[in-house]
């Protein structure tokens, strides 16, 4: 999304995050623009707290790319939300109901998750580069249900960017298409290919479901080399 970002710093928010080898652990400091974003500014927190360990596990396994950041900071106000720029923090609108905040939140993380692929297919833009994971990030965090819902708010945006038109031409595709187009994007931006984090969806989503609310676990997924002999998939180990 497109909108005006505010440059601010602050002091960092840390969260309790999952440790994921090799991947860094990502810390997100939610900042309230005014006073009367506060509260909302705790609610997104306390998402993230609940929840951010599971956001982020599933994200690198589903894309098989680890977060280029460690730490995000993030504006609450009563603007339109956008993911900001590198030397910008993240902008999140207060007054969406806790269920749009989760979306809007992975939404935003997404988008500065994939910067690290400068170079994007031919006719398949930022958002639709996005939706060809983004629905399996949320149900694997939050559940097909949730997932499903999601599709349809983003769907019934209105906006100068057609949201409606790339989750159509991304829920067109078959779920092998979507893993070719992932694995062509990464072999364009110099990564293995190989991944299947599209595929794998109900051991997935029972490994990420393990990693309990609020509390610090370990993760190991397989690194993969241009040697090994197995190609680069989603796997995630929890223990």
């Amino acid at each position: 999304m497109r909108a005006i970002v505010l440059k601010l710093s602050g002091v960092v928010l840390t969260a309790s995050l999952l440790v994921v080898a090799p991947a860094k652990a990502v810390e997100v400091e939610f900042i309230a623009f005014s006073a009367a974003s506060q509260s909302q500014a705790r609610t997104y927190r306390a998402i993230w707290e609940e929840s951010g360990e599971r956001i982020v596990a599933a994200f690198e396994a589903v894309t098989c790319l680890p977060f280029a950041e460690s730490i995000v900071r993030a504006v609450v106000a009563e603007r339109v939300s956008n993911s900001g720029g590198p030397e910008y923090p993240m902008q999140l609108r207060a007054s969406y109901v806790r269920a749009v905040k989760q979306a809007t939140l992975v939404h935003e993380l997404g988008h500065r998750a994939l910067w690290q692929l400068t170079k994007r297919l031919d006719g398949v833009g930022g958002h639709m580069t996005l939706y060809l994971v983004l629905d399996r990030v949320w149900a694997y965090v939050w559940g097909e249900e949730f997932a499903e819902e999601r599709i349809r708010d983003e769907s019934r945006w209105r906006a100068s960017y057609d949201y409606g038109a790339a989750w159509r031409w991304a829920r067109s595709l078959g779920r092998e298409e979507r893993v070719r187009l992932w694995n062509e994007l990464l072999v364009k931006n110099g990564f293995l290919g190989g991944c299947n984090g599209s595929l794998d969806i109900a051991a997935l989503q029972a490994r990420v479901h393990a990693v309990p609310h609020g509390s610090p676990s370990k993760a190991v997924r397989r690194v993969c080399t241009v040697e090994s002999e197995v190609p680069c998939t989603s796997s995630l180990l929890l223990h």
